[in-house]
């Protein structure tokens, strides 16, 4: 199951519009499955998560996560198994509002869809 993991640092009082631009599966190559967890540094971003123009997700404040950089735990997981039809993007909007930098950390896995089976 291919999927995209990393830390991306958001300043102040600023927005990310997509933390998964430029990722290798931001645009879906096929039916899917996708699942994606998150977490972040300390309190104070606010996320969505969009296939294309669709909101699947919105303001969500992720959990706090540990020194580790763990983001595999279940409460961190914001969508389960959501299909996904091919060649739509992956949209990872981040907003900070504190008055200091702080990390989104995120995994999403794509898991292929086979209709039919």
């Amino acid at each position: 199951m291919p999927s995209m993991k990393g830390v991306r640092s958001i300043a102040a009082n600023a927005t990310n519009a997509n933390v998964l631009e430029n990722e290798d599966m931001e645009f879906v190559p096929y039916d899917a499955l996708v699942s994606v967890a998150v977490a972040q540094s300390a309190t104070g971003l606010e996320l969505d998560f969009k296939q294309g123009t669709d909101s699947l997700a919105s303001g969500i404040s992720p959990n706090i996560v540990s020194a580790t950089g763990r983001v595999e735990d279940d409460t961190d997981t914001i969508l389960r198994n959501e299909p996904v039809p091919a060649g739509k993007r992956l949209k990872l909007p981040v907003r900070n509002t504190t008055a200091g930098a702080l990390s989104i950390f995120y995994t999403v896995n794509i898991d292929r869809f086979i209709r039919g089976m």
